[in-house]
């Protein structure tokens, strides 16, 4: 007889996320962004995250911080099943490309989507979207800079929809 002896120690399930870069969209993109998780809440397999992204364009045309701002909750079993559910909420505020016009256009979602997840395998999942809600609004920045509504409001219902990435 042999006495086997495990010992395991799980990492902190707060994880804290943030990133810097540059890209050429617009010729200048100054991005970033910050992202806070805890997953594992209570033992469960639940988890939070909220994240948000920021790009910034130097082309004094499109200069407005564009942002995006996300929060999750995750069940990680539905019917105990490996399916998991998803619920976000979400804010996109970003500048549509250019027109013409000499009006910097930028469009506003508000939304809330419920997600139903799987993976297929280890580098494949599923994503069906069983119901999402969105608001979306316009605004406009004349060229002296002032924001005016374009009374542009549409508001999505979206059911049933899948993507595997």
């Amino acid at each position: 007889n042999r006495t086997l002896l495990v010992s395991i120690q799980e990492r902190d399930p707060g994880l804290v996320t943030t990133g810097v870069g540059i890209t050429n969209r617009y010729e200048v993109t100054y991005r970033g962004y910050l992202g806070v998780a805890y997953r594992n809440l209570g033992g469960t397999g639940r988890a939070i995250s909220a994240r948000v992204n920021l790009d910034y364009a130097a082309d004094r045309r499109f200069s407005f911080l564009e942002n995006r701002i996300t929060a999750d909750y995750l069940e990680p079993y539905i019917f105990n099943t490996q399916n998991r559910g998803r619920v976000g909420l979400f804010r996109v505020q970003l500048v549509e490309p250019p027109t013409a016009s000499s009006r910097t256009i930028i469009r506003e979602d508000v939304g809330i989507n419920l997600l139903l997840e799987r993976d297929l395998d280890r580098h494949m999942r599923l994503t069906y979207t069983a119901w999402g809600f969105t608001n979306q609004r316009r605004f406009y920045r004349s060229d002296d800079g002032t924001i005016k509504s374009d009374r542009c409001r549409q508001n999505n219902l979206m059911f049933l929809r899948s993507q595997i990435t």
